[in-house]
């Protein structure tokens, strides 16, 4: 057997499990193994067939390389300042102290300008591949529901988050507030009780 595939029979099962055991207690529309039809993709080859994908990685790696630029020839400064204070250990107290100031002031500003660009590059990711993202998500959903499948795997997902779709009916989040509110609400009136 595909091993892909019986990972994800079984984690379906495995997420079906705690949704069985509390749509039997709740009385509520029953969500079993039966209900659950799962198929996964292998969501690497489906963005190596995506030309806008690869259009999106390209424009970002090309509006990265200035940035890149800018970050080495930092690096390289506050490279040369840590030599240059490591070569000139005779110097005077003062001037140690000087060029160590001059050393942590260069060091601060690199890292807050690696920062600055960590975060303008995440923005651009966004705002580059929301499109893509959402074309296929749609696909995808599309695609499952026509197949009648209601939960997706990634076949090439590490642990982190393998699953891509879910159809709304196998939600029982409303279901788990309701049962978590009733479990507080039983014991608040169960010490109430034994004051009685």
């Amino acid at each position: 057997m595909n091993i892909p595939y019986l990972r994800a029979i079984l984690c379906a099962a495995f997420l079906a499990g705690p949704a069985l055991s509390h749509a039997a207690r709740a009385e509520e529309p029953l969500i079993s193994a039966g209900n659950i039809k799962a198929c996964f993709i292998d969501l690497q080859e489906v963005l190596r067939n995506y030309p806008e994908y690869a259009k999106a990685k390209e424009t970002l790696e090309e509006w990265a390389k200035p940035k890149q630029k800018l970050i080495t020839e930092k690096e390289r400064q506050i490279q040369q300042l840590d030599n240059d204070l490591k070569k000139n250990l005779l110097r005077s107290e003062d001037s140690k102290k000087e060029k160590e100031g001059e050393f942590k002031k260069e060091l601060g500003g690199y890292q807050d300008l690696v920062k600055q660009l960590q975060s303008e590059l995440a923005e651009k990711e966004d705002e580059l591949l929301s499109p893509v993202k959402e074309t296929l998500s749609k696909s995808i959903e599309e695609v499952s529901k026509s197949k009648g499948f209601n939960v997706v795997f990634d076949a090439a997902a590490p642990s982190g988050r393998p699953i891509l779709y879910v159809d709304d009916s196998l939600d029982i989040t409303e279901a788990v507030i309701s049962r978590v509110k009733e479990a507080v609400k039983s014991k608040s009136e169960k010490p109430e009780e034994k004051k009685k």
